[in-house]
């Protein structure tokens, strides 16, 4: 009876073995190309620093290569680091410690490894300073450099690859808030330019507006025209920045009214609001902007 037995087990199993088998093979076949592509993905990373009026923040992106119609589809990383601190406040300050302003989210991103070590030294950096910065040149150009270097030391130092530090331009400002607005609600993408939108970004010391112009006679064409390719077209943009016109500018001129209207900067002001305004909160902004317009 055991020699039976196990005779019947020794036939049974052969055909269930061979089954086994089949479908590992055929999980093999399913699996492993998914497991070759995804393992075949290469991607690139790279970190952006915000240096605003009044804060800094700093952004990590990856993207998979080679690029899509010659422009990155990002992946944005789960690291946002943000400071409350700006780089153009050290011009009443030390101006060698501006770069101190990063340093915390250097360490946290490290800490953190969105970015391994190994990756680092090729995860390009880029910090784009605004308004606030560019005031800070208008007013004295020296202080602007001494901001600057500190703040490229601190980033050289990063370990990341600095690719650029510098301060943007008004237009490139206007044209990135373009560009961030499309992108976000998938208009890029579109093969016409209906579904395009224009872009007003009130900042703390300017503002910006950016829009479509389908003028197609170039000599219309004014100073505040740009050209940029996306997704393998091109766009002809009108993109202007006024600096001064943020919101932050615009209540340190409201201030500025204030003590010009009062005749004696050394006594309180008794009226700080507007003529007519009897209840204790804040002007109205919409005043406010109105007193800045030429």
């Amino acid at each position: 009876m055991a020699r039976n037995c196990c005779k019947y087990f020794t036939v049974s199993l052969v055909p269930v073995a061979s089954v086994v088998l089949a479908v590992l093979f055929g999980l093999a076949i399913a699996v492993l190309p998914v497991l070759y592509v995804q393992l075949a993905k290469q991607y690139r990373y790279g970190v952006i620093v915000d240096a605003g009026s009044s804060h800094t923040d700093m952004f990590f992106y990856r993207w998979e290569v080679p690029r899509y119609r010659d422009t990155a589809k990002h992946f944005q990383q789960e690291h946002h680091c943000y400071s409350d601190k700006s780089i153009n406040s050290y011009a009443d300050k030390n101006t060698s410690e501006a770069g101190s302003v990063l340093e915390s989210c250097i360490t946290k991103s490290k800490n953190r490894g969105f970015v391994t070590s190994g990756q680092r030294s090729n995860t390009q950096l880029f910090l784009g300073a605004t308004a606030g910065m560019r005031l800070v040149y208008c007013k004295n150009v020296t202080l602007g450099e001494e901001i600057m270097s500190s703040v490229n030391s601190t980033l050289a130092g990063s370990g990341y690859h600095l690719v650029s530090g510098r301060v943007i331009s008004g237009q490139e400002e206007a044209v990135a808030g373009w560009i961030t607005g499309n992108y976000l609600q998938q208009h890029l993408k579109h093969s016409g330019s209906s579904s395009l939108m224009g872009s007003l970004d009130l900042g703390g010391a300017s503002a910006e507006i950016a829009f479509l112009d389908s003028t197609s006679d170039p000599r219309s064409h004014t100073p505040y025209h740009t050209n940029v390719s996306l997704y393998d077209r091109s766009y002809t943009l009108y993109a202007r920045s006024y600096l001064c016109y943020g919101l932050n500018e615009a209540y340190r001129r409201f201030l500025a009214h204030l003590i010009n209207g009062s005749g004696d900067v050394s006594q309180p002001i008794s009226q700080p609001l507007p003529a007519g305004w009897d209840q204790p909160h804040l002007p109205d902004w919409r005043h406010i902007l109105r007193m800045c317009q030429p």
